[in-house]
């Protein structure tokens, strides 16, 4: 099992937002869940870390703007071990693709595209934890 939500759309649409908001349903949801902050830069959108719950890692990234920042952060998530990451990405690029390259390293991706400030950001966040809980459903008892 290894998953990458990816939130695409162009800059300042709330991509950040729907991630950090991710995180927020995980907390509540997984209480006894574990956050590792890894980067979070109070006043900006930045935020980079590890949610772990019974043992398997969710990475967390929202600063995905720029393709190596993403390429270097998606490369640590892996190293630290994590099963699944949410993060943010630009609209596909012609020259860096860093979420598509993950395939080569067995993750499942999964483009959640995010095309205006729509007031989605709550429920894309519900539907992707959801997504996540199957998962660490479908790990458990299989």
């Amino acid at each position: 099992m290894k998953v990458l939500f990816a939130i695409r759309g162009i800059a300042n649409i709330g991509k950040s937002t729907t991630v950090k908001n991710v995180l927020a349903v995980l907390l509540a949801r997984f209480p006894r869940g574990e956050w590792s902050v890894y980067k979070h830069r109070r006043g900006r959108k930045d935020i980079l870390g590890v949610f772990t719950i019974d043992g398997v890692k969710i990475g967390i990234e929202a600063q995905g703007d720029v393709a190596e920042k993403l390429g270097n952060s998606l490369e640590q998530l892996m190293e630290d071990g994590c099963e699944i990451i949410v993060c943010t990405d630009r609209s596909r690029r012609l020259d860096e693709q860093p979420v598509e390259d993950m395939e080569a390293y067995g993750f499942e991706i999964r483009i959640r595209p995010k095309n205006r400030q729509d007031g989605r950001d709550q429920t894309l966040a519900g539907e992707i934890v959801d997504e996540i809980e199957e998962l660490l459903l479908g790990a458990a008892t299989g």
